[in-house]
């Protein structure tokens, strides 16, 4: 993913948003983990 938008609704969500994006990539783990769950999300 290369490009990734928020919609926070107040601060604290910023906030959130932020913490989150200062944490980097997911792991490989976390990464196959999303994919396989997108999968069966979406089919």
């Amino acid at each position: 993913m290369d490009l990734a938008l928020t919609g926070p609704k107040n601060r604290a969500e910023l906030e959130d948003n932020l913490a989150a994006l200062e944490k980097g990539p997911l792991s490989e783990d976390e990464a196959k983990w999303m994919r396989a769950f997108g999968r069966k999300v979406h089919g």
